[in-house]
């Protein structure tokens, strides 16, 4: 049996008891409590992950770290949006196209209304939640693709009104100065 970081136990059994009794010790004072195979998981090296936290040995301390593994962020978000929402992560990972749609008849029962009837219609059709769920997502994706489209486009028409009233506004001022814009002033043949 190997004792924290492949201690030998023939070699350091004393040692893992008393880092056992230390650790137990510790974790007590942090309100937790450390059965039998946490205690051999810690004396091997492990850490151990607890609502949230990471609880690992340091020294002869056991500490209690925040745990920021994308895994632990994703489920404080569910607990978050359960909390806060009244969101069920259950729900929503079992059957999402049904959750979404008690979610948009809260808000907009006319937009549920189309939903469902779209849904109805795709199910006549042979289509799983999962590609209807995919089609809405694409769906709202293109809407909101063809939206910055005109936003972006709307932006180059006010620039470009922009350039010309500019444009227009300088030669004025040149002209009642009686200076002229050699850019503005065109040569024909008759007038050479």
């Amino acid at each position: 049996m190997k004792c924290r970081a492949g201690h030998r136990a023939a070699n350091s059994s004393g040692l893992c008891l008393i880092l056992a009794k230390e650790w137990r010790e510790s974790a007590e004072s942090l309100g937790l409590h450390i059965g039998e195979q946490q205690m051999q998981h810690l004396l091997r090296g492990g850490s151990l992950y607890v609502d949230g936290s990471i609880i690992a040995p340091q020294g002869f301390e056991i500490v209690r770290k925040p745990d920021t593994r994308p895994d632990s962020r994703i489920t404080q978000l569910w607990q978050r949006l359960s909390r806060n929402h009244g969101v069920s992560s259950t729900e929503i990972r079992h059957n999402p196209v049904a959750s979404y749609l008690e979610q948009l008849g809260a808000s907009d029962p006319e937009a549920a209304a189309r939903l469902a009837s779209t849904l109805q219609q795709d199910q006549n059709t042979m289509k799983t939640p999962v590609t209807v769920l995919s089609d809405m997502l694409r769906a709202i994706r293109d809407a909101e693709h063809a939206q910055r489209i005109s936003e972006t486009t709307e932006r180059a028409h006010r620039k470009a009104d922009l350039l010309r009233g500019s444009l227009t506004s300088g030669n004025k001022k040149q002209t009642e100065t009686g200076l002229t814009n050699p850019v503005n002033e065109q040569k024909t043949c008759r007038d050479i």
